[in-house]
């Protein structure tokens, strides 16, 4: 039955049963009853309701003895103070002894127009229960998700504090982003001439209870009789970052400056090759009880005014960078906590951006076509350095083979490609005729962009080519993205590994290989 009577009240909600709970068809099958409870229409803003959900513990079998669930939830929504949410608790009691708390929290606040509160937050006691107990498919494999995050914004500043919890079904793990934290500002006039656009953000992740990998995944033990028993193991890692960037500009002159901190920690055992730098056939395996890295760094570089702007877009840059692409101070198992240090270079760099586009006669429903191109072309040059041995057994590597402090003259080239069309206006071929000789498009038709492609950068080291005798290329990856408005909210590329082994030894080889096919497809209004 139900209450067809207008506004709200109070009253039984709607219990979800079968016939065949009335009428059992089998003498095996397990009757089941879900919400069956009591719904409090409270007054205008809030409401709750209470129910109870069964199933039989008759003839229990493994995994499925049967239970009691407890159903709470309060709600609320409070459209003057811009408040709405709910609180969700359910205790599951199982036949034979095992529990399982469900919490869900809910809720929305607006402060003010500048400062926004939003919650999602689910956490349940035993993923395995939880699993064992659902009926729905898709809610039993579902991961258990929570996040929480705060904006607010302070003058120049626009801040965003927030975290990310999630549970696997059936299994321990946990991963969390705890805190994230997220400082942006709009460029800050101190002056006529000088201007400031710092920024800062902080994450850390872990990874909690993952199920071990590899041969060191099982510990053994002494089993019963003299036989060794066999136990596997969690990994717990965790990932902390801080990026601080502080550009100003100085008239037509930008000056970057950034710093970077990474640090990772992965609790388990893991193997690593100690390799004598003295003497590289001396070569070693140790097992490590944990393993750790931290990476401190710092860039700097100054860009100078773009010349030909709006046509070549010629931008000069002179930098300090890292020789080895790791951080400017490192330290990890190897080192034994200690920190060591590489040295920076110069790089003296120019990059020019032009756009070449063409028009096209149209057909059909389009009036017109046109094609962009879009290159960014850059040279950059930078002197012999020299890495120090201690880095570079912090590493794992040695002299022999290392390509970083080898001079970098490279080129790099990127490239981006837009095809669009003007619609025709339907019903309003006199003004398509009226402007058949515009250049830049016929009618006042919307415009739609039939294929955008998008193409990550490659380099070519003419130093490294010249030394290795084999390839210069300097990327290890490279990959395209690929969109277009017929298909609106679809998102299609590819990435590929070019390399096998490492690009900084000159035992690499130019070998590609598919690692990724990506696609995202969203709907709005």
């Amino acid at each position: 039955f139900q209450d067809l009577r207008s506004g709200r009240r109070s009253g039984i909600t709607t219990p979800r049963f079968g016939i065949a709970e009335l009428l059992r068809n089998s003498p095996t099958y397990r009757r089941t009853v879900d919400n069956l409870g009591y719904y409090f229409a409270v007054n205008d803003y809030m409401d709750a309701t209470v129910s109870v959900d069964w199933r039989s513990g008759a003839r229990p079998r493994e995994g499925d003895p049967g239970y009691m669930r407890y159903n709470g939830e309060w709600r609320y929504r409070w459209l003057d103070r811009f408040v709405s949410g709910s609180v969700g608790l359910s205790y599951l009691n199982q036949q034979d002894g095992a529990t399982n708390t469900s919490v869900t929290i809910l809720h929305s606040q607006d402060f003010s127009q500048t400062s926004h509160l939003t919650a999602n937050i689910n956490y349940v006691t035993s993923t395995q229960i939880q699993r064992r107990t659902e009926f729905v498919p898709y809610r039993a494999l579902a991961t258990i998700a929570s996040r929480l995050n705060y904006q607010q914004k302070l003058g120049p500043f626009a801040m965003s504090l927030g975290g990310a919890r999630t549970q696997y079904p059936g299994r321990d793990q946990v991963d969390q982003t705890l805190p994230t934290l997220s400082l942006s500002s709009e460029p800050i006039d101190i002056t006529r001439w000088l201007n400031w656009s710092p920024s800062l953000s902080i994450n850390n992740s872990q990874t909690l209870n993952a199920p071990g990998s590899g041969p060191l995944s099982f510990r053994y033990l002494p089993g019963v009789g003299g036989a060794i028993d066999s136990v596997s193991t969690t990994q717990d890692s965790r990932r902390s970052t801080l990026s601080l960037e502080t550009p100003l500009r100085i008239g037509t002159f930008t000056w970057r400056n950034s710093i970077s901190v990474s640090d990772i920690e992965n609790n388990y055992p893991d193997t690593r090759e100690i390799i004598d730098v003295n003497d590289t056939t001396i070569r070693s395996t140790r097992i490590f009880s944990r393993t750790f890295r931290t990476d401190i760094d710092w860039q700097t570089g100054i860009s100078l005014p773009t010349i030909a702007q709006g046509t070549w877009n010629i931008a000069p840059s002179v930098s300090v960078v890292n020789i080895d692409p790791s951080g400017l101070w490192i330290r990890n198992e190897r080192t034994g906590g200690e920190y060591v240090r590489q040295s920076k270079r110069l790089q003296y760099g120019v990059s020019a951006s032009p756009t070449f586009f063409g028009l096209f006669p149209g057909f059909g429903p389009y009036t017109r076509f046109r094609h962009a191109v879009t290159t960014t072309m850059s040279y950059s040059y930078s002197p012999t350095a020299k890495v120090s041995d201690e880095f570079l057994a912090a590493l794992g590597r040695t002299k022999q083979g290392y390509l970083g402090s080898l001079a970098q003259n490279q080129v790099s080239l990127s490239l981006s490609t837009n095809i669009e069309a003007k619609l025709r206006n339907r019903g309003d071929t006199a003004a398509v005729a009226a402007t058949a000789g515009s250049t830049d498009g016929e009618g006042t038709g919307s415009k739609v962009t039939l294929l955008a492609l998008t193409f990550q950068p490659l380099s070519w080291d003419f130093e490294r080519a010249r030394v290795t005798g084999r390839t210069g290329l300097t990327n290890e990856r490279f990959g395209f993205t690929a969109r277009s408005d017929l298909l609106p909210g679809l998102d299609f590329g590819a990435t590929y590994s070019l390399f096998q082994g490492s690009i900084l030894s000159d035992t690499s080889r130019f070998k590609p290989y598919r690692e990724e096919v990506r696609a995202s497809f969203s709907i709005n209004r």
